[in-house]
């Protein structure tokens, strides 16, 4: 899919539709968390998950790569990791491919998509 279709289908919703979400060792969990949209102010889509910051790294096919934001200066940058693949029935399967974080979440306010 071309990544206009990605961004476009991401900028309407607020919400990232869930399917299913499984942990680094590929194991379900039972819980499906909140993951929201939010939009930066250069209009692209970040995913807010657990006050945490996601960028899209990189996507192939019908999977994204999404990595945390955060880059402190001075610091090793965060190396928190998941992925989401689009199913056929437009809800997505989630991996949290490296779930841990080197810093406490964001304390900023992200604008809501709506």
């Amino acid at each position: 899919m071309p990544k206009e279709y990605y961004k476009f289908c991401l900028s309407k919703l607020k919400h990232l539709p869930v399917d299913s979400i499984y942990d680094k060792d590929g194991n379900c969990l039972d819980f499906f968390p909140n993951i929201r949209i939010v939009r930066t102010q250069q209009k692209k889509v970040q995913l807010l998950y657990k006050k945490y910051p996601f960028t899209k790294s990189n996507n192939h096919g019908d999977t994204i790569y999404w990595h945390c934001r955060s880059r402190r200066h001075g610091r090793s940058p965060c190396k928190a990791r998941f992925m989401s693949i689009k199913l056929k029935n437009g809800r997505y399967k989630v991996f949290l491919s490296q779930p841990e974080h080197n810093h406490p979440p964001t304390k900023r306010r992200f604008m809501m998509n709506y």
